[in-house]
């Protein structure tokens, strides 16, 4: 298990890409963003690093002043974040953050493993060099952030990896459908990454994910990523407690590798 947990080309990674951390301020096609989706990632990610904490209320003039903003775009980030499900509104109680049970997850978990599987054949059949070189680019980042201990941005990097994988698919729906069930239980991943064994063996499987996408190898590129997804989804089961209700629910053949 200790060669799984151990990620060789870290070093060399780090040495190649010691890039400053992604910026909030640009869309991934490199484009300004606009103030409510700079507001969207920036109020996403302090959800997903547990501030505010789940089942609480969303504290709206506390964030106007955070961000230097008025109510309006707020609004409208929170609007779009309610979209994703990671706020809720709760009758007579107001918008709050989504808590999420363990059915939430492993039906996520389910859907997410699902998307892949159908994005893969058309990623091998389309994917570009340049495509190829990009999600590269992330990835080595992201391994950077790992090998500095920076758990925020090796988010951030990870995120980005999934989403050119899908996006290389070349099917926007899919990706819209994929990334927004990726937003959904961000939180729960994050926390899973938190765990310096998990941390670990996810950075591995990372690896052999890039490996399989370089080499344009349909089968192993699909048994890399149902083989990143079962070992997250099987953490959380190991680990309940990372999730604020165990109302399990196995789902049997859909996340194992």
């Amino acid at each position: 298990m200790a060669a799984e947990t151990q990620p060789a080309p870290v070093k060399d990674a780090k040495a190649r890409h010691d890039a400053p951390p992604e910026q909030l301020n640009s869309d991934s096609d490199g484009g300004p963003l606009t103030l409510t989706m700079r507001l969207v990632r920036q109020i996403r990610r302090l959800i997903i690093e547990g501030e505010p904490i789940p089942g609480h209320k969303v504290p709206q003039q506390d964030l106007c002043r955070r961000f230097g903003v008025s109510r309006t775009p707020l609004r409208e980030a929170l609007k779009y974040l309610a979209s994703e499900g990671l706020l809720v509104v709760v009758p007579n109680r107001g918008l709050r953050v989504a808590e999420l049970t363990q059915r939430d997850v492993d039906e996520a978990v389910a859907l997410l493993g699902g998307l892949e599987r159908m994005a893969v054949p058309y990623v091998i059949r389309s994917i570009t060099d340049a495509q190829i070189a990009e999600i590269g680019e992330a990835h080595y980042r992201m391994v950077g952030h790992y090998a500095r201990g920076e758990i925020n941005e090796y988010f951030l990097a990870a995120e980005q990896v999934h989403e050119l994988i899908v996006g290389a698919a070349g099917n926007r729906l899919l990706l819209e459908t994929y990334r927004n069930l990726f937003h959904r239980i961000m939180v729960i991943r994050y926390r899973s990454n938190t765990d310096p064994e998990r941390w670990a063996q996810a950075v591995a499987e990372h690896e052999r994910i890039f490996e399989a996408l370089k080499a344009r190898d349909e089968k192993a590129l699909e048994q890399a990523l149902t083989a990143h997804r079962g070992g997250g989804w099987r953490h959380l089961k190991d680990h309940p407690e990372l999730v604020h209700s165990t109302d399990v629910v196995d789902l049997p053949n859909t996340t194992e590798s």
